[in-house]
């Protein structure tokens, strides 16, 4: 099932709205959504290793963690000081700058409703947050959410995984409705491909739910947004920057609506010369990504609607692929589109269909060994909503997918049914229940469930979520067929999850806190065991028994005044797995601090933000805790244009988020963009 994607449906949903004799917000719009998926990583055997490296780390930490807190305790000081020498505002600017949860979010139901309604975790991205943070790739945003750590072994288009809530399989990405994993080897689309200026926002559900988005939604969802012409709108942008060290960026997008037409299109391209990813290497390693997307919708009457949307992505990143071979590259060109309809067939019915193609061609080159992977997807689904009454509203539909592996034979097909309910059982509860069937031509059959509940207590500006959820999650072909590394004995994880959390608004809802506690179990996990190192690498995919990870989330956004905003995340997890090995790229401890200013009437906004990472086994060794300090600025100079500064790694620190492969030293990054 596949999200659809904003103000299209924003148009769509006027024939829900027309229908519909509820006035209330939560009828206001519906999309549609998708799925894809990403293996799980290996662990390793040396759970000692672990405890030698943590004690000598102890003194380190203690004073990364002395760091954070004197700088968040000389930070709120001054921040009341500021808002106490503000100059008076009258109410209604007083009301603007209260802090609130996003109105909306799709990736809950796959139609949208508020936030405040929602049981499950779900953090929001938006473009606000992408403009200020100078974010070139969609992979730094996610970056400072809350229970995740993403990694890379060097640059930003180098390998990429995360880590969320202590589970190490990429959660499913979508892109306006789109799956785009690979459908060869299962790997996620790495967002480090994914330009942010073309995107207007991203949506992370965390938790199981296989039973609304099919097999492999084991590790959550990442619900990607792209950017859509308001009404009557027409603009366009240029972004051009770099750096002295060889960096380029060029970023162009428009958007038009005129009448029953809207089209929005950009094309971005970014190249660098890198640093080297491999330690002990001096040579650079390099990157170019060049993207380019267009959408178009029409408004046939007010109660039928037709789009079409693609994308094109082209990368090069040069790979240390060895010791004695720094001088490999990985390419890939990558092709996603979908095109569909929306009618409002009757009063309580809204029925969706929709058509999706997924190629993806990459292939990774070294001395003496070549490794390509071409594959395509197919896939249809069709979607209804009705409107059962005032309260409740029940989202039910199928999907067929036919995946081809064109690296080497293999095939597969997946036939799926689904229903979701979403039902206020009396004010302010709100409860989910859902399930969904699968038949998998290569894994038969599997059945996922999930439920949520959610519940307002209103008079003291409280919130309670909980959610549970069930996920199945089949071995890729990469991890069946691959000739070296492959084992066709390979069983499916299944898994579940469950959260439970509190939110309090306080002062007006200007701050608000959150604290969650979470746990995931997984049977029959797939991992990669290393069996030899040198003189050639070898080993294989596996299935453990069993795995856990659970751990506490802790969260804070305190609008301090009008103009200047904190934040701040604490994660703790605890991961297990069977036997006596140590899961791999788990920090027990993640921390990130945030603090927004706006000043000069809005025409300086500047950005400060800290992330610390708590030291974690790796595939070859321990790595290192570390503490990195990011800066932004954008300047409004006219109308038309806009200054912007980004400072990363601030403190110059020496650190890697996979041990033996270097992160980025101190740069700083500069440019202009122009408004049309």
């Amino acid at each position: 099932m596949h999200v659809h994607f904003g103000n299209f449906l924003r148009k769509s949903c006027r024939m829900s709205r027309r229908h519909n004799s509820r006035s209330s917000a939560i009828r206001k719009n519906q999309r549609t959504t998708g799925h894809t998926g990403d293996p799980s990583i290996c662990v390793v055997s040396d759970r000692s290793v672990f405890a030698r490296r943590r004690l000598n780390q102890t003194t380190h930490m203690k004073q990364t963690l002395i760091l954070i807190i004197s700088g968040t305790l000389v930070a709120f000081p001054g921040t009341i000081l500021c808002a106490k020498t503000s100059p008076a505002r009258n109410q209604e600017q007083q009301k603007e700058a209260i802090y609130k949860l996003p109105n909306y979010v799709v990736v809950a139901h796959t139609y949208e409703v508020p936030q405040a309604e929602v049981g499950s975790t779900v953090h929001v991205i938006n473009r606000e947050d992408l403009e200020i943070g100078q974010s070139t790739f969609i992979l730094d945003a996610l970056r400072e959410l809350p229970g995740v750590y993403v990694r890379n072994n060097g640059g930003p288009g180098s390998s990429f995984g995360m880590t969320t809530r202590g589970l190490t399989a990429a959660p499913i990405i979508l892109l306006d409705g789109i799956d785009v994993s690979n459908p060869s080897d299962g790997q996620a689309l790495n967002p480090g491909f994914l330009f942010s200026n073309s995107v207007e926002t991203v949506e992370l559900l965390k938790g199981s739910r296989s039973s609304l988005y099919g097999a492999n939604a084991l590790a959550g969802v990442i619900n990607i947004t792209t950017r859509e012409a308001k009404k009557n709108e027409s603009s366009a942008s240029l972004s051009l920057g770099g750096n002295l060290s060889g960096t380029r960026e060029t970023l162009f997008s428009y958007q038009i609506q005129q009448g029953p037409l809207s089209f929005s299109t950009g094309l971005s391209h970014y190249a660098s010369d890198g640093f080297s990813a491999q330690d002990g290497n001096t040579e650079d390693d390099g990157y170019e990504n060049t993207g380019t997307r267009a959408k178009v919708t029409y408004e046939a009457t007010e109660d039928l609607h037709f789009y079409v949307t693609g994308y094109y992505i082209e990368a090069k990143t040069d790979i240390d692929s060895g010791s004695t071979d720094p001088f490999g590259f990985a390419e890939s060109k990558q092709y996603f589109s979908r095109t569909g309809a929306i009618f409002q067939a009757t009063e309580p019915w809204q029925t969706e269909l929709h058509f999706a193609y997924t190629k993806v061609d990459s292939e990774t080159i070294g001395t003496g060994f070549q490794s390509p992977s071409v594959g395509e997807r197919y896939a249809i689904d069709w979607r209804n909503v009705f409107t059962l009454n005032e309260d409740w509203r029940l989202a039910a539909g199928s999907e067929r997918e036919f995946e081809d592996n064109r690296s080497a034979a293999g095939d597969r097909d997946n036939r799926s049914w689904y229903a979701d309910s979403n039902l206020e059982l009396f004010e302010h509860l709100h409860w989910t229940l859902g399930g969904r069937y699968d038949e998998n031509s290569d894994y038969g059959i599997s059945r996922t469930w999930h439920t949520t509940l959610n519940y307002r207590i209103e008079p003291i500006h409280t919130r309670l979520h909980t959610s549970y959820g069930t996920s199945f999650q089949a071995p890729n072909f990469y991890e069946t067929s691959n000739s070296l590394f492959g084992n066709p004995q390979l069983s499916p994880e299944e898994g579940e999850s469950w959260d439970l959390g509190i939110e309090i608004s306080l002062f007006d809802e200007k701050l608000v806190l959150d604290v969650t506690g979470f746990h995931n179990e997984i049977d029959d996990q797939i991992i990669f065991v290393a069996t030899q190192f040198i003189p050639t690498f070898e080993g294989t995919f596996i299935n453990l028994d069993s795995y856990k990870s659970e751990g506490i989330e802790f969260s804070t956004k305190w609008q301090a005044t009008k103009n200047i905003q904190l934040q701040a995340n604490y994660t703790y997890t605890d991961a297990k797995s069977s036997g006596s090995r140590t899961p791999l790229h788990v920090p027990e401890n993640t921390v990130n601090l945030s603090a927004i200013w706006k000043t000069l009437e809005d025409a300086l906004r500047l950005k400060t933000s800290v992330r610390y990472i708590d030291d974690r086994a790796t595939f070859s060794a321990i790595a290192d805790d570390f503490l990195v300090v990011d800066l932004a600025g954008q300047y409004t100079i006219s109308d038309t244009i806009m200054g912007w500064v980004s400072v990363s790694n601030l403190l110059d620190e020496k650190y890697q988020e996979i041990a033996g492969f270097n992160s980025p030293d101190f740069n700083i990054r500069a440019g202009i963009q122009i408004h049309f």
